[in-house]
């Protein structure tokens, strides 16, 4: 006779976990990016095994990615339960809600002060009412975002002077600042704008410069960066509840932990990226004082305006709570 060994070790796991041998509860979660990119690699991954080893195998996630559903599509099979979590930004679905996006002008992107300040809170209420529960906000730290060039700035006032640069629309305040021309191209496009010169520069997310290969097509990187990424993991709302409450407590507790550590990890790939930027050639166009407070309090109006430019109740709420706790 042929023993399972695999089996016997999984059926005792679940026992200890109080599911009398009841079979592991398998949860589907969409993320955003490729496996490769650093958002899966140092989130999303840990996030799935420590759920495994902590519930000891009662409760498992398999990804699908952005080969299988469009990051700017995940939201609604997510809020229709054909998934269970969501792993994103504010930014791929500001079509359902914009309540969010203020969360990239944030002056204190510290997980624990997002937390002690009642602004997890705020947002975790505003997606129940979508139908989802906050899992956890992984955050970069403040300086997230920066714009690459082509060629060297004439204007040191104004930087982008004259300049075409492709960026989403949330860029728009820090290109417009410095007198920069906001062109909006799908991201598998930059590349060979760039090279063509269809653009001049592209504003780009300081972690994942490397893998964009953008450092084969520009010579010099406006710094300091702008901005706090920050990256949301959502669970469908009947689906958490549907979990008992030792599951609900893994997943919260896991997702906690990994959300905790995140400005940390960010701290480090921003280092590694940077370097690889100036291993590449690329050349670093230092703003003053003054320009890098122009640049901040653009980006923070330019998101609140875009934010609430829809009237939505709950992004309005967001700003206005930032606002009085001087997060913004």
């Amino acid at each position: 006779m042929t023993i399972n060994l695999k089996a016997i070790i999984t059926a005792a796991a679940f026992a200890a976990f109080g599911t009398g041998g009841a079979q592991a509860e398998q949860l589907r979660l969409l993320s955003s990016w490729d496996p490769s990119f650093p958002m899966n690699t140092d989130f999303v991954t840990p996030f799935m095994e420590g759920v495994a080893a902590r519930s000891e195998g009662a409760v498992e996630i398999t990804m699908d990615g952005p080969e299988v559903v469009d990051p700017f599509s995940q939201f609604e099979p997510v809020q229709a339960g054909l998934y269970q979590i969501l792993f994103t930004h504010a930014a791929y679905h500001t079509g359902e809600t914009r309540l969010a996006l203020p969360l990239e002008a944030n002056l204190m992107a510290d997980p624990e002060k997002i937390r002690t300040s009642g602004l997890w809170d705020e947002i975790d209420a505003g997606y129940n009412a979508l139908g989802f529960k906050l899992i956890g906000i992984t955050t970069t730290g403040t300086g997230a975002y920066q714009i690459l060039m082509r060629d060297k700035p004439a204007d040191a006032e104004n930087p982008l002077a004259g300049m075409r640069v492709r960026g989403s629309p949330p860029y728009a305040p820090v290109i417009e600042e410095f007198d920069g021309t906001l062109v909006v191209l799908p991201a598998g496009e930059i590349y060979s704008a760039l090279d063509r010169g269809v653009v001049e520069g592209a504003g780009w997310p300081v972690v994942g410069t490397q893998d964009s290969r953008l450092t084969e097509v520009t010579k010099y990187y406006m710094t300091p960066g702008f901005g706090a990424g920050h990256y949301m993991m959502l669970m469908n709302l009947d689906a958490f509840n549907a979990l008992d409450a030792a599951q609900q407590e893994v997943i919260l507790s896991v997702a906690k932990e990994v959300e905790s550590e995140s400005a940390k990890v960010f701290a480090e790939l921003t280092v590694s990226e940077v370097e690889f930027m100036q291993s590449e050639g690329l050349e670093a166009v230092e703003l003053s004082e003054e320009m890098t407070q122009r640049m901040t309090s653009a980006f923070a109006t330019g998101l609140s305006a875009m934010a609430t430019a829809n009237g939505e109740s709950s992004a309005e709420k967001i700003v206005a709570f930032m606002r009085e706790n001087g997060l913004m």
